[in-house]
């Protein structure tokens, strides 16, 4: 049976696709899910087969953080649906869940990249977000790292080892950490 907050999830998604202008209503799912949790988990949300799944990282091999932007570009003023290759980003998630669900964290940090990567060739990361990614990728003990939220202009997520120097790149970039969580 399917759980009560994916329901709702759910039937919250689909009244916010009607709305003008609605984005992809990855934020719409999570919150309506309800993240609030004591222990850090993940959510995987696939829209074609409408289903919610958690993910908790079940051994501790690294630290994801994230680092609010302080800029948002509006998703429906940025990307098209029709601009996506959908399939190989759907296909780069299940790798990317697949690895931290059997604590692989080294080919999540893969995954991220390459969802990143291909985002960037097809145009579609903001340039502030490009020049940040460039600086974290050159620290030693980062892994992976991209841009989320429409142009990836939102939030940097960077997948790490404990003890990487992230705080002068931050600074650097103007970026506030808004979250740490081991995985």
């Amino acid at each position: 049976t399917e759980h009560p907050r994916a329901i709702f999830a759910w039937s919250a998604w689909e009244e916010s696709r009607g709305l003008p202008n609605a984005g992809s209503g990855a934020d719409v799912l999570t919150q309506a899910f309800g993240v609030n949790r004591s222990e850090p988990f993940f959510l995987e949300i696939d829209p074609v087969g409408r289903t919610l799944k958690e993910i908790f990282a079940r051994r501790r091999q690294g630290f994801l953080s994230l680092f609010h932007t302080g800029k948002k570009i509006a998703t429906h003023e940025a990307v098209k649906p029709a601009d996506l290759p959908v399939e190989e980003l759907e296909d780069m998630v299940l790798r990317a869940s697949a690895a931290l669900d059997t604590g692989n964290f080294r080919g999540f940090a893969q995954e991220v990249n390459a969802y990143g990567n291909k985002l960037a060739a097809l145009g579609l990361v903001a340039s502030h977000t490009e020049q940040a990614l460039h600086g974290v990728r050159g620290i030693p003990g980062v892994h992976g790292a991209k841009g989320c939220g429409a142009m990836g202009s939102d939030v940097i997520l960077v997948a790490h080892e404990e003890g990487a120097a992230l705080g002068t790149w931050a600074k650097e970039n103007s970026l506030t950490l808004t979250g740490e969580f081991p995985v």
